[in-house]
């Protein structure tokens, strides 16, 4: 469980510490974005962090959806 918890600092310790080169990146998760490596970085994230991300793109996936635009 406790590894579990501190997913997203080894995740982004393993893609800052990776050798391989930018055109064999996999970009697999949220965590190989650059806006959240910079970040990262800056704060020096620790694996005592949590970290909360929210979603405004608008996307609404459900069935039977009338619209498929914001009002």
């Amino acid at each position: 469980m406790a590894l579990k918890l501190q997913y997203a600092y080894l995740k982004t310790e393993q893609i800052i510490h990776d050798e391989s080169s930018a055109e064999d990146f996999v970009y697999d998760d949220i965590f190989c974005g650059s806006d959240f490596l910079d970040l990262a970085e800056k704060v020096k994230l620790t694996p005592h962090d949590i970290m909360v991300s929210l979603s405004i793109d608008g996307a609404q996936l459900y069935q039977n959806k009338q619209s498929d635009t914001w009002f």
